[in-house]
């Protein structure tokens, strides 16, 4: 998730309800909290410690439609079950649409809601991904969120979901993607812990020959991670969402003190994208891949714990836990491979994705086909 690279102070959040704000500065710290749980929670920690009641506060509407979707009560899943056309999720917009039959619902996230749905003059199913209104608010947005796409349709490899199209209804604007029965990488990990050897390499280098065709045509992900890579149930990897990491990016962008933005998610980010994410090419991806394969090999993230803020001065500052500590089965020269993914300067990693994908065959080959992971319930990406 792209997000503003440091929360607001207690300070900032208390003038922000109280709009003494100057509006840019308002508008910043809107639009970080409408995707940042953590600081609406944290909002209202402060105002109750202070003793002024939330509901004497006058925060702008979007910030209060926020809080209102925290206060709600857990609902069931909705993975997997139908949706009522009539039914308050899915917007009277969509269940109108003349092109689409909106089927169910897939999963929600910080980018939008995502929607099995059938189209119907191709007769196929499709994932529309429904972007939220927030991210596409300024005016420049769509016309770049429309280049994204444009550039993003033009990506054709097994290994990437196909983008299909970009369409809008009564103002809400959906991605149309191919539609992928399986999970997530993050989910497969969640379930089974770290992987064989040949397993993660495998899934590594499917995502390596994905990266290296989208570097080809000139694009770059600039959000690998394990939430962002799809599995079929027959253990084909595809990568997820080309173009929409720097459309959030771009729509988080605001000015307060302090404040700057990144594109990519901490966990995974390469030391460069923190200090100019425009500036980067396909090795950052190389890198948030090299992290991902360590999290599949290991069962963690390089760097766990801590803020979002200090992850990134640990990317770019320190090493993580070797992996030979964490895995000492490993063969020794998959060590070396994951150490160059990782490589702090750009110039020590592989330099384009075909040469990580090199590297991680000999893991592979020799070995029986990974298994494929089973799927209780169609998933696409959130």
């Amino acid at each position: 998730m792209s997000t503003l690279l440091t929360h607001p102070p207690p300070s900032a959040l208390r003038a922000y309800a109280t709009r003494a704000l100057a509006p840019d500065e308002a508008d910043a710290v809107n639009r970080h909290l409408v995707v940042c749980p953590a600081c609406r929670r944290g909002l209202d920690a402060l105002l109750d410690g202070a003793g002024t009641p939330v509901s004497q506060l006058t925060p702008p509407p979007e910030f209060a439609a926020a809080r209102y979707a925290d206060a709600q009560p857990t609902r069931p899943s909705p993975f997997g079950r139908a949706t009522d056309p009539t039914s308050p999720e899915l917007p009277p917009e969509l269940a109108r649409h003349p092109r689409y039959r909106v089927l169910k619902v897939l999963g929600e996230g910080g980018m939008g809601t995502v929607y099995l749905a059938e189209q119907l003059r191709m007769a196929r199913k499709v994932a529309l991904k429904v972007i939220h209104p927030h991210l596409l608010h300024r005016d420049s947005a769509l016309p770049r969120f429309l280049h994204e796409v444009r550039a993003a349709a033009k990506l054709s490899h097994p290994n990437i979901v196909q983008a299909y199209d970009a369409d809008e209804a009564g103002g809400l604007h959906f991605f149309v993607m191919e539609y992928v029965k399986g999970m997530t990488l993050a989910k497969y990990l969640e379930r089974e812990g770290p992987l064989p050897v040949h397993v993660a390499c495998h899934f590594a280098r499917q995502a390596a020959h994905g990266l290296q065709h989208a570097h080809e045509q000139g694009m770059i992900h600039r959000d690998i991670k394990p939430q962002n890579l799809m599995l079929t149930p027959k253990g084909q990897l595809k990568v997820l969402d080309f173009g929409l990491a720097r459309l959030a990016g771009r729509a988080a962008h605001g000015q307060f003190t302090g404040a700057g933005i990144v594109v990519g998610t901490a966990d995974y980010m390469a030391p460069e994208q923190t200090k100019d994410a425009h500036a980067i090419d396909t090795r950052a991806d190389i890198y948030a891949l090299g992290c991902t394969l360590y999290q599949m090999l290991s069962g963690r993230v390089p760097f766990s714990g801590g803020t979002d803020i200090e992850k990134m001065i640990k990317h770019a500052m320190d090493a993580p836990p070797p992996l030979r500590g964490l895995r000492p089965d490993l063969p020794e020269a998959l060590y070396a491979v994951v150490d160059k993914m990782m490589a702090k300067a750009p110039e020590d990693r592989f330099q384009v994705p075909a040469e990580a994908a090199r590297a991680l065959a000999p893991f592979v080959h020799g070995h029986a086909q990974p298994p494929a992971p089973p799927v209780s319930a169609p998933r696409a990406p959130s």
